[in-house]
């Protein structure tokens, strides 16, 4: 069938990453009491605030979303019309580098409380709270766009907290055949006559039962200050603009078709192909290739 409805990036025959499976006479950490918080790691033993607000644009051009392609707006991304209903992305892993190079991570081991849903549809959901960070003087943010591969599983037990926040109806930010999550969901329609627009990423394997890798979607996202801050008792706001313009006018250049007259595994942007090569196409256009390019579609708006 040539004609497909949706235009899917990742393909059914590949599942998420699952993470390292664990000695099970590992002792593991004791859980708080119910009603008992949870005390920072040594790491974020601090007063310092800062809130970073993602702020999503395509091009000049604030966001917005539509329930349906008439009340959709209408942007322009390389020569191509796009038209967004929903736009999702996870980050996680975040750390902030000081002056001197020391790196302070912010619960980075657990996704409960150091990864984000980020849902353009959810104002709330685009500010996140850092707290008790070590006072000092800080030269850049780093985070993780998706889940790095050792946590990359749909852990309910262990991080119940993420689990629910990325699989919720509204949200689904799951795989639904396979272990680990989806670090893009959009959703919208594209060209002059509105066709849907459906593009997720995600780590893939290639193997069910070896469990080898088959593409890491993670990427790590590094973002210098354009001055020195100093974290201390007092509130920091960190803006941070998502260019949704890269998603087809990146590094690479791609431009949305039905079909590959001839069935290049390669060809940018073919649903009937369903490649993780053309899916890899886009998350180093929105993330970076954690080489020459480990910036992707974000950049420091403002300080304050």
């Amino acid at each position: 069938m040539r004609n497909l409805k949706t235009f899917l990036i990742a393909t059914t025959a590949i599942v998420a990453l699952s993470s390292c499976s664990k000695d099970n006479n590992t002792p593991q950490p004791a859980k708080p009491n119910p009603g008992q918080e949870e005390k920072p790691t040594p790491e974020l033993q601090g007063n310092g605030k800062i809130a970073l607000q993602f702020e999503n644009y395509v091009g000049e051009e604030k966001l917005t979303l539509g329930a349906d392609a008439n009340a959709a707006k209408a942007y322009t991304s390389n020569g191509q019309t796009l038209k967004f209903s929903e736009v999702k992305y996870v980050i996680s892993n975040i750390r902030l580098i000081k002056t001197d190079g020391k790196v302070v991570d912010y619960n980075s081991d657990n996704l409960d409380t150091g990864a984000f849903v980020l849902d353009q549809s959810k104002p709330t959901s685009l500010k996140i709270d850092l707290n008790n960070l070590p006072s000092g003087q800080y030269k850049e943010i780093q985070f993780d766009y998706g889940i790095r591969k050792e946590l990359n599983n749909l852990d309910e037990t262990k991080f119940p907290k993420f689990y629910n926040a990325a699989g919720k109806n509204d949200t689904r930010m799951h795989w639904e055949w396979g272990k680990g999550y989806r670090f893009t969901k959009i959703e919208g329609f594209w060209g002059d006559q509105d066709k849907p627009l459906s593009i997720h990423t995600g780590s893939t394997i290639k193997d069910r039962d070896t469990k080898k890798i088959g593409v890491d979607a993670c990427r790590i996202i590094k973002l210098p200050f354009p001055k020195e801050i100093s974290i201390s008792n007092k509130d920091t706001e960190i803006s941070i603009i998502a260019d949704f313009d890269k998603l087809l006018n990146g590094t690479k250049k791609i431009t949305l078709t039905e079909d590959d007259p001839d069935n290049n595994p390669n060809h940018s942007a073919t649903p009937s192909t369903h490649s993780a090569l053309q899916m890899i196409d886009f998350v180093n256009n929105l993330a970076g290739d954690n080489q020459n390019n480990t910036v992707g579609m974000f950049k420091i708006a403002t300080l304050k």
